[in-house]
C-alpha cells in the first residue's frame, strides 16, 4: 500500500515595542549627582513559508516499509530599531554628558531543505532493522547595519562598524546509519548508530572580508529502553548524542 501526505504552512508576524527609563541620583542634601535617560523602540515583521511531503510504501512482508520525507522552509525577517541614551554627571570636578543616538536595520533570511529516507526490515518475530539516510541544507543570511546620528548634517549616516556586519552561513549535513529495535512483552529496546558529516561555510563581507570553511565528523550512538510494569507503571532509560549547528547570529 502507498500513502502520500502534503502539509503546507504559511504565517505572517508583525511586532512593535517601545520603552523609556529615566533616573536621577541625588546626594544627602538632594543635590543632583547624575542622571540617565534611555529610550528604545523596535518594529519587526516576518514571513514564514514551509511545506512537507511524506511518501510511505508498505510491502507485502509485514514490517518491511520504505518512506521518504521532503521538507522545505523559508523565513524572511526585517526589523528596524532606535536607541537613545543620555548620561549626565553633575560633579563640578568631573562634569560630562555622554550621548548615544543611533538607528539599526536587520535583514535576515533563513532557507532550509531536508530529505530523509527510511527502510525497515524485520529480522525476527520481535525485532527489526531500520536503515536511515538524512540530508539537510541550511542557508542563513544576515545584513545588520547600525547608524549613529551626525549632528553636523542632522542625519543618521555614520555607520557603526562594531555592531554592523553582513554574513552568509551555509550548512550541509549528511547522516546515515542503522537502528535495531526489539519489542518484548514487558519492555522494548532501540539502539542506533549513525555517522554524521557536517560542512560549514561562512562568508563575511562587512566590516571586513572573512571566509571560513570547516568540516566536522561525528559518530552518534543512542540507546533507548522502555519498561512496562504491572498496574500501568512505566520506566524509561535513554542515552543519546547530538550536535548543534551554530546560528548566524552566533557566528557574527
Amino acid at each position: 500500500s502507498n500513502s502520500i501526505l502534503f502539509t503546507p504552512s504559511f504565517n505572517i508576524q508583525d511586532n512593535s515595542s517601545a520603552s523609556r527609563v529615566s533616573g536621577l541620583n541625588l546626594s544627602n542634601t538632594l543635590t543632583p549627582i547624575s542622571s540617565a535617560e534611555y529610550k528604545n523602540s523596535s518594529d519587526a515583521s516576518a514571513i514564514n513559508l514551509s511545506g512537507s511531503l511524506l511518501y510511505r510504501h508498505r510491502f507485502s512482508l509485514p514490517g518491511r516499509t520504505f518512506s521518504i520525507n521532503l521538507e522545505g522552509s523559508n523565513n524572511h525577517r526585517n526589523s528596524e530599531s532606535t536607541l537613545f541614551s543620555l548620561n549626565t554627571n553633575y560633579d563640578p570636578l568631573n562634569p560630562y554628558i555622554d550621548t548615544l543616538d543611533q538607528t539599526g536595520d536587520v535583514l535576515s533570511n533563513n532557507s532550509r531543505i531536508f530529505a530523509n529516507l527510511v527502510y525497515t526490515e524485520p529480522i525476527g518475530e520481535n525485532s527489526m532493522l531500520q536503515f536511515n539516510s538524512f540530508t539537510f541544507f541550511n542557508r542563513n543570511k544576515s545584513d545588520r547595519e547600525t547608524f549613529i546620528f551626525d549632528s553636523g548634517q542632522n542625519l543618521y549616516n555614520i555607520i557603526d562598524s562594531l555592531t554592523s556586519n553582513k554574513f552568509v552561513n551555509d550548512n550541509l549535513t549528511t547522516r546515515g546509519g542503522v537502528s535495531y529495535r526489539y519489542n518484548a512483552e514487558f519492555y522494548n529496546l532501540t539502539a542506533d548508530l549513525l555517522y554524521q558529516r557536517t560542512q560549514l561555510n561562512g562568508t563575511q563581507t562587512f566590516p571586513k572580508d572573512v571566509i571560513t570553511k570547516n568540516t566536522f565528523h561525528a559518530m552518534l550512538p543512542a540507546l533507548r529502553m522502555h519498561f512496562r510494569f504491572p498496574e500501568g507503571r512505566h520506566a524509561r532509560l535513554s542515552y543519546t548524542v547530538n550536535t548543534q549547528i551554530p546560528s548566524v547570529e552566533q557566528l557574527q
